[in-house]
């Protein structure tokens, strides 16, 4: 299927799913993976903005969280962007840059920005809540992170991130080539 076919069955999804049927048995949020082919990544932009538009036309609460944004803001706030160049040039590494960035922002502790974020800004009412940016965050983000730490920290709702890469056997293949990791509990779509 190309990326125009899901984006049609995508477009049906968002416009049919409701929380009653999207809800786990535990009654957590439902979690899904859109993955697509990642030259078509400005293609899916573009879906993305009129979408959110169409969705909210039909009172469709839908709320878009671009993490390349997010952990840019954050990480700003925390230090001048300078600081991590220099790093990166005085260690002739991304690995360092990547660890000072984790670290910055707590990934993967009880206290992870990225999500304290995300779950301070979701709206009171259950919404679509649209993760972007994922391929704008390789490598200092790791999407299976975000959603395996999101899942624990939000009971309701539907959750989507725009994946540009495979999922296949729970597993998220960033650009298809980057194996980014298991997430067994999210649904393709």
């Amino acid at each position: 299927m190309n990326t125009d076919q899901k984006l049609n069955k995508l477009d049906d999804f968002l416009h049919t799913i409701s929380t009653e049927t999207t809800t786990g048995l535990g009654g957590e949020a439902g979690y899904y993976v859109f993955s697509y082919d990642p030259k078509d990544e400005m293609k899916v932009r573009s879906w993305t903005t009129r979408e959110i538009e169409a969705l909210r036309q039909a009172h469709r609460p839908v709320v878009e969280f671009d993490l390349y944004k997010i952990m840019t803001t954050l990480l700003a706030d925390k230090h001048p962007r300078k600081k991590y160049e220099e790093l990166e040039t005085r260690h002739g590494s991304m690995t360092r840059v990547v660890n000072a960035a984790n670290s910055v922002l707590h990934i993967g502790l009880p206290m992870d920005l990225m999500l304290d974020y995300i779950v301070e800004h979701i709206p009171k009412e259950d919404a679509i809540i649209l993760l972007t940016g994922v391929g704008k965050c390789y490598p200092l983000l790791r999407s299976h992170k975000i959603l395996n730490d999101l899942h624990d920290r939000l009971a309701q709702g539907i959750v989507l991130m725009m994946f540009p890469g495979k999922y296949e056997d729970g597993y998220l293949y960033l650009f298809g080539e980057v194996k980014d990791g298991n997430n067994y509990r999210a649904k393709p779509i």
